[in-house]
């Protein structure tokens, strides 16, 4: 089924229903919300869809296609991307020399967006080994109003319409996005033949600059050399993905042939592919297919009756989208004698076309010989749907009730990248989530799948992952997350779960019956760390909810509370004296003034001079007796305190970014601080500086408490139980996110100062704004 006769006619303005989509501003988030979330995509501007209408989350920090394109059109000049620059950079291939890049106009005096509508012959594969993505692409033109959610109708090369600028829409990790491009396509030295995907009609781009917004969606066309189908299929739909090996499941036909027939009812994507041979080179067999080659399933059908009452010939419709003559030769292919049993209505109505476009017939029987993989991807409870038969994609579709349930996550070492279950003592490390299967619905059907994040844009290898589901009782969910001991009492718990490969996605499809589950994922080895996404598909309600520790404050530490009263102690009189040094006639200080205190009182390290300190010292006249007394009260300091000695430290200053780093922490510990207790002003008085050194005097204090060798740093793996004893109860999301706030600073271990941004940071998450509990927390030290 293609798009031909679908689309509007170039030159023709866009109807009331395809003006400028409605765009609504960003909302902001709580603090817990903004501090705890994983890492998301910044780089394009999000895009939500109310019954196929297009709103987008208008930002300032993306590109935005129709703010751009009315810039474009009122001043008369062609767009030109400078996200994605018509360079080497862009194509980051190396042995590829002589590049021209070329609009599409330019190319063709004739250039159209579609030419006919979009069809699955449109598409040729270039010199890029991208043929997953363009196998993708051709099963998406079956699916019209799936393929205009892709590619929008308002993409246009008509007079007055045309801007040199087009949009993409892709699915990642989530949620959708718009992937904005120009039209400078790379070509050969002649700067008349596209390098890479094409269309069979030399006037059509579409095929092209979707291939150009997909490099970009991942950075270059070179990070597109290589993948798997059901990856493209799966950013082009936002969609499940499975894959099979009909090689091996032998004696099963009934099982692949119910896959493929029910998977095509219901709108689900196919591909295909053999085994990579050695040289690594797409090698043809004697039967015409090709090797570590990916193929598009475009149909599946069935002859009833061919050669008696009871017997069907079961077929598939197999594209190469190299659209050429390399096809296969054997039985039902287009040359082979099977066609001529057919009459010729039953040849229209399956569709026959017999050319050397690539697109050839296959015998279940032969499929399930000759390939390897079968990949699917099925659509999304937001898409899942499937085209009235025969009704060319112009009726409404059916819709399937499918539920969704979908958390994110992180592996970090040290605290939630525990490895697979055979790691006993890590194992119980990795985050947990529960699945509530309602009473009344025993049998429930649910397809799990956990996929790893960001692994191709980052140029990094794919993690090995998988998980395993575990039947648990109420009991067992009393503490959470459930302990090491659950774990090595009950193997016999474990009810399934996926296998353990190096891909984007894994997925398994288990049968439950009422009751709790709990869900481990994991990388194959502890220590691996990653980004995931946890989905879980379901006919019926299924709540999915993580199964951590509760975020909340708690109580000091005793060990804390035992070190005696802060404010009759020298160190406070420190303090005292820096604070009326520093603040300024009305008794307030500024936060720069701040950011010195604390730096010099709390944070500064003997190595580090003068000249390296974060915040400029100002120059203030003080009295002889002022002089003195400041003289005396650190003379008492030097009896009362004995300094723990330090690790041997690298000589020298520290380094700039060192530097930087520990500047924009006072910042940020500062800012914290003073807008918890400031009400709203810049500047802070005696009382409220009492309240700050107070809290980073016992953030010291559990420092160095924790700091057991004396070394000055505290091991990553102690953080949690420091904040505990600092009266801040962490799950793993806020403790996944304090440690990366850390290694953005490049630290192997954590220094005074980055926990005690961690401490303000988590005070902040938890209490976003309630100072209730501030008595609780600073207890017994007034």
């Amino acid at each position: 089924m293609s798009l031909k006769g679908v689309k509007p006619e170039p030159g023709v303005c866009a109807s009331e229903e395809q003006q400028l989509p409605r765009a609504e501003p960003l909302v902001s988030e709580s603090s817990v919300e903004e501090f705890a979330g994983v890492r998301t995509s910044t780089r394009f501007l999000p895009v939500t869809f109310e019954n196929d209408e297009p709103t987008y989350r208008l930002s300032s920090n993306h590109q935005s296609f129709y703010a751009l394109k009315q810039q474009c059109l009122a001043g008369r000049q062609l767009f030109e991307d400078p996200d994605f620059p018509a360079t080497d950079a862009s194509i980051a291939m190396p042995k590829l020399s002589g590049v021209r890049w070329r609009r599409a106009t330019e190319i063709s005096n004739a250039a159209r967006f579609f030419v006919d509508g979009a069809s699955r012959l449109d598409i040729c594969q270039g010199a890029l080994n991208d043929c997953w993505l363009l196998t993708a692409a051709t099963n998406l033109t079956n699916h019209p109003w799936l393929f205009r959610r892709v590619l929008p109708v308002d993409n246009s090369f008509a007079p007055g319409q045309y801007a040199g600028i087009f949009h993409f829409h892709f699915w990642e990790f989530g949620q959708w996005v718009e992937v904005v491009i120009d039209d400078r396509l790379p070509t050969d030295a002649t700067g008349r033949n596209l390098l890479f995907g094409r269309s069979a009609n030399g006037d059509e781009f579409w095929s092209a600059l979707l291939e150009k917004a997909y490099a970009k969606f991942y950075g270059t066309y070179g990070a597109l050399d290589g993948g798997t189908a059901r990856e493209a299929m799966q950013d082009l739909t936002g969609g499940l993905t499975e894959f099979y090996q009909p090689k091996k499941m032998a004696g099963r036909e009934e099982q692949l042939w119910d896959i493929l027939r029910g998977g095509s009812e219901m709108g689900s994507l196919f591909a295909c592919n053999l085994k990579s041979d050695p040289t690594g080179e797409n090698v043809a067999t004697k039967d015409g297919l090709l090797r570590g080659h990916s193929y598009s399933i475009t149909k599946v059908h069935t002859i009833p009756g061919l050669l008696g009452d009871s017997d069907t010939v079961r077929l598939l419709r197999i594209r190469n989208p190299w659209g050429n003559g390399v096809e296969w030769n054997g039985r039902w292919s287009d040359k082979s004698r099977e066609w001529k049993s057919l009459d010729s209505a039953e040849r229209k109505r399956i569709g026959l076309t017999l050319e050397n476009d690539g697109e050839f017939w296959m015998e279940l029987a032969d499929f399930m010989k000759h390939f390897d993989r079968l990949e699917v991807c099925h659509l999304s409870p937001e898409l899942h749907s499937v085209e009235e038969s025969g009704s060319g994609g112009m009726e409404p579709p059916k819709r399937y009730r499918w539920e969704l349930s979908a958390l994110d996550g992180q592996w970090i070492r040290d605290t939630t990248a525990g490895g697979n279950v055979s790691f006993a003592d890590t194992f119980p490390l990795n985050p947990q989530y529960t699945v509530h299967v309602q009473d009344g619905q025993t049998g429930s059907g649910v397809v799990i799948a956990l996929m790893q994040k960001y692994r191709r844009a980052d140029a990094l290898p794919s993690l090995t992952i998988g998980f395993i589901v575990y039947r648990v009782t109420r009991e067992d969910l009393r503490q959470k997350p459930v302990p090491k001991e659950f774990f090595q009492r009950h193997d016999h718990a474990i009810v399934g779960g996926s296998i353990f490969i190096n891909a984007r996605e894994v997925s398994c499809r288990l049968t439950l019956d009422a009751g709790l589950y709990l869900i481990i994922p994991s990388t194959f080895e502890p220590g691996e760390e990653g980004d995931y996404l946890l989905r879980i598909f379901t006919a019926r309600g299924t709540t999915l909810r993580e199964n951590d520790a509760i975020l909340c404050f708690g109580t000091l530490d005793d060990r804390i509370t035992e070190r005696g009263q802060f404010f009759d102690t020298p160190r406070w009189a420190l303090l005292a004296n820096a604070f009326y040094h520093r603040a300024d006639g009305g008794q307030q200080l500024d936060p720069t003034g701040l950011q010195d205190i604390l730096w010099q009182q709390f944070f500064r390290r003997p190595d580090v001079s003068l000249r390296d300190e974060p915040a400029h010292k100002r120059a203030r006249q003080t009295s002889p007796l002022r002089k003195f007394y400041s003289c005396v009260l650190q003379l008492c300091a030097c009896f009362w305190f004995k300094r723990r000695s330090g690790k041997a430290r690298r000589a020298g200053d520290r380094s700039v970014e060192s530097a930087n780093h520990q500047q924009e922490e006072l910042e940020r510990i500062v800012s914290l601080l003073v807008s918890r207790i400031a009400d709203g002003q810049k500047t802070i008085g005696y009382e409220q500086f009492r309240t700050v050194a107070r809290d980073v005097y016992q953030w010291e204090t559990v420092f160095r408490l924790y700091d057991a060798d004396g070394s000055g740093t505290l091991d990553r793996r102690e953080l949690r139980h420091a904040l505990r004893s600092s009266g801040f109860n962490v799950n793993n999301r806020i403790l996944c996110r304090l440690l990366r706030l850390v290694d953005d600073r490049n630290r192997a271990q954590i220094e005074l100062i980055d926990y005690v941004l961690c401490a303000t940071e988590c005070r902040h998450a938890i209490g976003n704004g309630w100072f209730g509990m501030r008595d609780v927390m600073h207890q017994e030290y007034e």
